[in-house]
């Protein structure tokens, strides 16, 4: 059971990783690396809800019939199966307690 914790971890801060490596950008002129604000803002309160284990902040972010798929477990469909995942990822034995996301 740890270690399917402990590899969801891991493959949760891969994915932020991997999605933050690429940011979307304002539109601006050509060549441009600037950062579209809502897409830091939005990284930002994610990061504070899950380190702070505020399982209503972190399910308000997910559309009501969102499905998230960590590795190696069944997938999570809807608001309420997402918020007993995150129960048991915030709150279990392995509790997150630092993470982050790079912003160019």
């Amino acid at each position: 059971m740890y270690l399917s914790m402990i590899c969801s971890l891991i493959g949760f801060l891969f994915t932020a990783n991997f999605w933050t490596a690429s940011p979307m950008t304002v539109n601006s002129p050509v060549g441009s690396t600037q950062t579209d604000p809502s897409i830091t803002q939005g990284a930002n309160a994610y990061l504070n809800a899950v380190l702070d284990g505020d399982l209503p902040a972190i399910t308000a972010m997910f559309e009501e019939d969102a499905i998230l798929m960590p590795p190696d477990q069944p997938f999570y469909q809807g608001r309420e199966a997402l918020g007993r995942f995150y129960g048991g990822f915030c709150h279990g034995p392995a509790k997150p307690t630092a993470f982050s996301f790079e912003h160019p």
